[in-house]
């Protein structure tokens, strides 16, 4: 404000206004901008945080498993030079033979599952309807192809012809990992594999559920809740779980789906498992 004075008298006043709606603007978008920037630092170095964790625990999973695979790989690729002029050692041949075929077979699953787990990490897969029963009977053949020297039974009991899950194109290593579990953790002779697809509603979200129950060595109780974890195996009977599961357990939490395993005859562990699947339908 200004004032202009004659001989001691106020005679006249001018005010200025200055209009700062604008800058105060300015500034919110700046602060809003500057905050929005500051937290989406804050999630990205979480995000690469996590992934270097990620990184750290799968190099040395995939440098565990796949030293066992060497290793079972030259024992057995020993023991057969020992026995080359040995006819009477032809059936044992054999038999290592098929070790060293089950163990490129395990090689090569793992590799798969860890370029699986990297892009699942690295990028988000959209959620679209995928047909089950196609995704499921590709997974059967593959195992079937994969393992020619196995006496295996699959029995498929699919509540309708065609079901429709709200998934992705993973959903076929979820399939594959479960199946080949279910092989290579079984000595028997005769490999037997109860597949039942059903529908199921939890908290009033319709699923499909899908359980694979095989007469393999099974998983004991203390294992149940930690056999989804990425952790090393301390026992030689499970060990190759963790990897493959690992794998299995992120994409079903991606869908919104559940996973976790039973027995398959309750109260007896060593009669197999029951790998207990819950995917949303598609409706």
């Amino acid at each position: 404000m200004q004032n202009e004075f004659l001989e001691g008298n106020v005679i006249s006043s001018r005010s200025i206004v200055v209009d700062i709606t604008e800058r105060k603007m300015m500034e919110e978008e700046l602060r809003a901008s500057k905050e929005n920037l500051e937290k989406r630092v804050e999630e990205r170095t979480s995000q690469l945080q996590k992934a270097n964790e990620y990184m750290k625990l799968y190099r040395s999973l995939f440098a565990h498993d796949i030293n066992n695979i060497f290793s079972n790989i030259k024992l057995a690729s020993d023991l057969c030079t020992l026995h080359f002029d040995n006819p009477i050692k032809l059936n044992k041949i054999k038999e290592l033979h098929h070790i060293i075929e089950k163990q490129i077979i395990r090689g090569s699953k793992l590799i798969k599952n860890v370029q699986q787990l990297s892009l699942l990490e690295d990028s988000q897969f959209p959620i679209e309807q995928q047909n089950l029963n196609q995704i499921l009977n590709a997974s059967i053949e593959f195992l079937n192809n994969s393992f020619p020297n196995r006496e295996i039974d699959i029995e498929t009991h699919f509540i309708e012809e065609k079901i429709t899950v709200n998934a992705n194109e993973l959903l076929i290593d979820v399939f594959e990992n479960l199946l080949f579990n279910s092989v290579i953790h079984n000595e028997l002779p005769q490999i037997k594999i109860n597949i039942v697809v059903s529908k199921s509603e939890v908290e009033f979200v319709k699923f499909i559920r899908i359980e694979f129950k095989d007469n393999g060595i099974g998983i004991t109780d203390d294992r149940k809740k930690s056999i989804f974890k990425s952790e090393k195996k301390v026992d030689k009977k499970e060990r190759g779980l963790g990897f493959g599961l690992s794998l299995v357990k992120k994409i079903i939490d991606s869908y919104k789906g559940k996973i976790w395993v039973e027995n398959r005859v309750e109260g007896d562990y060593a009669q197999g498992s029951n790998f207990i699947v819950l995917i949303p339908e598609a409706v």
